[in-house]
């Protein structure tokens, strides 16, 4: 984001401020960025408890 904000001298604030009025005014891209979070988190969670299994195996002698 820090090099999307630079080239358009912008700073995040104001990025994510324009995002968030767009998705208010337009309900069907609000329901796409919406459905898209949702798989991110879902990846991110299932990432997340990969690397605890992994570490908790090397801990305890599993490998």
């Amino acid at each position: 984001m820090g090099k999307l904000c630079d080239s358009n001298d912008i700073t995040p604030e104001i990025l994510i401020e324009a995002a968030i009025a767009l998705l208010q005014e337009k309900p069907n891209l609000k329901s796409k960025v919406l459905a898209d979070a949702k798989v991110r988190l879902a990846k991110r969670k299932r990432a997340g408890l990969v690397r605890r299994t992994l570490a908790m195996m090397q801990k305890y002698g599993g490998s």
